[in-house]
């Protein structure tokens, strides 16, 4: 399939003064209420991993951005970047399209700010789907150690650990290696490494059962960042169902048609 131009693509200004690259996809007219998908990346990604799959969910407004420090948006330079802040653009790039409603999308380290923005501003949550959330509880250590990482190696250096993530036809695939290889290296190490610094401080509140979302957790089978163990955990923690996938962590870049078809069962 042909991808389809987005309505918005570049930096996007919030109230805040905030600068954020979105891309921004109209849903195709229907007659049934419009409730956008919010998609949120991981560590070391931008829109771009997103790209396979939103052509195929055209029924809905698809919002993407990419993450302070992380692609084509830069880090905040009159407050501090913190889970709350990046919440906070969440919520404003809601606002400034004109929804007080949504499903939310994120992956990986994006599960984060997902978390929080559903903390945050409950209300405005419908579903939340995660696919492939770090451990929760945060493990500090190895987050801020994932960070100091980056600052005292190279980019190049992560590209390893994501390859070694992904499922075994994934791993010879020559196309999906070079996918993930780009991906990293589009960013900027010591940006990315305050994204991950800001994140490490996220906490997960309590009492998920009380705040009317319906979440789902998503694991694959063969990814060794987010385990099918720990993926359980967390949908035990947030009263959320569990589906596994045959993949390991880069769901769409994997098998994007199984990704969409999980998302459509879930999202209506």
């Amino acid at each position: 399939m042909t991808h389809p131009e987005p309505t918005v693509s570049g930096l996007v200004a919030l109230p805040s003064g905030k600068s954020i690259f979105v891309q921004k996809y109209d849903a195709i007219p229907h007659d049934d209420p419009d409730i956008p998908i919010i998609f949120i990346h991981g560590f070391l990604g931008s829109t771009d991993m997103y790209l396979n799959i939103v052509p195929h969910l055209s029924n809905r407004t698809r919002i993407l951005y990419d993450l302070e420090g992380h692609g084509s948006t830069p880090l905040p330079t009159t407050s501090p970047l913190t889970p709350a802040s990046m919440a906070q653009v969440t919520h404003d790039l809601l606002t400034l399209y004109g929804y007080t409603r949504a499903d939310v999308v994120a992956h990986s380290g994006g599960s984060f700010v997902a978390l929080q923005f559903a903390q945050g501003f409950p209300g405005e949550v419908r579903k939340l789907v995660l696919l492939g959330p770090p451990e929760i509880p945060v493990n500090k250590d190895l987050v801020l150690g994932a960070a100091r990482g980056l600052r005292v190696g190279s980019l190049e250096d992560r590209v390893p650990l994501f390859v070694d993530a992904l499922g075994s036809r994934a791993r010879d695939d020559p196309a999906i290696l070079s996918r993930i290889r780009s991906e990293i290296l589009l960013q900027d190490k010591d940006r990315a490494a305050s994204t991950i610094e800001a994140l490490s401080a996220f906490e997960c509140a309590e009492g998920w059962g009380e705040r009317g979302i319906e979440a789902v957790v998503v694991a694959g089978k063969q990814d060794t960042m987010a385990t099918t163990e720990n993926c359980a955990k967390l949908a035990t923690r947030l009263g959320a169902r569990l589906v596994e996938m045959d993949t390991g962590h880069s769901f769409t870049i994997e098998d994007p048609e199984t990704t969409v078809k999980v998302l459509r069962d879930i999202l209506g």
